[in-house]
């Protein structure tokens, strides 16, 4: 088989995590660049909380449209992966933000 045997990645699928990839990063970008414009103006943790609270709204939305179903996790190892990864999420954001506001763009990136 070629590089996606065995992962059950098909044309169509490796297509669009490319473009999930490329948009995400051009968000992630833009997302740089709104930081280093509000500067010190706003708070790093009210940016971080603002995120939060709109990833929370989009996610609801989503599942409220029935665009997503909900997935919980029936293992103890998936449900501690889980509860790192939004802990994570909530310490590094801030973290990222305030690199953002206070240090040189080339040194932050």
């Amino acid at each position: 088989g070629g590089p996606g045997a065995g992962r059950g990645g098909g044309g169509g699928s490796r297509s669009r995590g490319i473009l999930f990839a490329v948009v995400g990063s051009l968000l992630v970008a833009a997302t740089m660049l709104v930081v280093r414009h509000v500067g010190t103006r706003v708070d790093a943790l009210q940016l971080a909380a603002s995120f939060h609270l709109f990833s929370a709204a989009v996610g609801a939305t989503a599942l409220g449209l029935g665009i997503q179903q909900p997935k919980l996790p029936t293992r103890l190892l998936t449900v501690l992966l889980v509860i790192l990864v939004s802990a994570s999420s909530f310490v590094g954001q801030p973290l990222l933000t305030y690199s953002f506001q206070h240090l040189p763009a080339a040194r932050a990136a």
